[in-house]
């Protein structure tokens, strides 16, 4: 037994499954033996497929392929699975299989005839698919269980992308058997119709033509073109959130230096508003002091014609105290020349005769 470990969405599962390396040809003393339908066509090979089964074949073993790709487990398609060592023994040929620790080297290189589980090392697959069509669809639905659960493949799908499917009435495409006890069970799927797959450890997801795999963390299996196609997307996305980032990084530059322009040339105009408002202050202060010096003159200008008029007044004052004084002088002056006149009158004198 070989220890390998699953990598799946970033997280390792430890898995213990036997490895079996397949030689080209099984080691045997009999003499060279074919089976009568490596040579000619089965009845499901008369039969035919459908453009829509080949289509589905080809994705399921690519996307069992790319899954499984670190392990290179074997997976096979419309391969002859003989039980019995039998000329005319009729073969299975499951349209898809999953060889678990089954590792065929060169793989690519190699043409398998069919696949004979009575010899060594040629253990049946754990995992097979059926792809129906209007003429398997009853055989598959009816007699393939049995036949996978005497080979002992431990879990049989059958898929119906046709439309209407034809296993069922109600829509359902997919059903699903799992071996217990050495019968094939029938697996009621989900409420959406998903089936669980222990051996794959996927759930099984109808989608029209087409039958997904998820994993249990959600994630859908892809395909190696699909997987290439997300990782140049992601790619590409990764490559245009760059340059994004750095267009944004560009924009959030430009944007801080204008910021810094633009607080350069506020601080500048408010370097010069300020020298303006401390100009226009000095201004106030001169004209403020100016005004206080008109106002100083025009109080000593009142003061000094204060003082003018006073003087003015005095003066007026002094010049009718004068007139007065000089009225009174006259008047004393005439009542005394009266008196004199009257006095030398009564001497008998006459006065205007002196």
């Amino acid at each position: 037994m070989v220890a390998q470990t699953r990598i799946a969405s970033g997280k390792a599962v430890a898995m213990t499954v036997e490895t079996l390396i397949v030689a080209d040809e099984p080691e045997t003393t009999d003499e060279p033996f074919s089976h009568f339908y490596d040579e000619y066509p089965t009845t499901e090979d008369l039969m035919g497929s459908s453009a829509i089964q080949g289509q589905l074949v080809r994705y399921l073993v690519s996307l069992l392929e790319w899954h499984y790709r670190a392990y290179g487990w074997f997976i096979a398609a419309d391969l002859n699975i003989y039980l019995r060592k039998e000329r005319h023994d009729n073969p299975l040929v499951p349209d898809v299989a999953l060889f678990k620790g089954v590792i065929v080297p060169n793989v690519s290189k190699r043409t398998f005839r069919s696949w004979r589980t009575y010899e060594p090392k040629r253990p049946p697959p754990q995992v097979a698919f059926e792809i129906c069509s209007d003429t398997t669809w009853e055989k598959d639905l009816k007699e393939k269980p049995g036949r996978y659960a005497a080979f002992g493949v431990q879990e049989y799908y059958l898929y119906d992308p046709n439309d209407p499917p034809y296993i069922s009435d109600n829509g359902e495409r997919l059903r699903g058997w799992h071996l217990v006890d050495g019968v094939m069970v029938p697996q009621q799927p989900n409420a959406k119709g998903h089936l669980w797959s222990p051996e794959l450890e996927a759930w099984l997801v109808p989608d029209d033509d087409f039958l997904r795999l998820y994993g249990d963390d959600g994630q859908r299996w892809l395909t190696a073109a699909e997987a290439q196609a997300q990782q140049a997307l992601e790619a590409a996305q990764q490559a245009l959130e760059a340059t994004k980032q750095a267009q944004a990084a560009a924009k959030l530059a430009k944007a801080e230096r204008a910021a810094k322009q633009a607080e350069a040339q506020r601080a500048e105009a408010e370097a010069q508003r300020a020298e303006a408002e401390a100009q226009r202050a000095e201004a106030e202060a001169q004209r403020a002091e100016a005004e206080a010096q008109r106002a100083e003159a025009e109080r000593v200008a009142r003061e000094a014609e204060a003082r003018r008029a006073r003087n003015a007044e005095q003066q007026a004052e002094a010049e009718r105290a004068a007139r007065e004084a000089e009225a009174q002088r006259a008047e004393t002056e005439r009542v005394a020349k009266e008196a004199a006149w009257a006095k030398l009158r009564e001497l008998g004198i006459d006065p205007e005769k002196l």
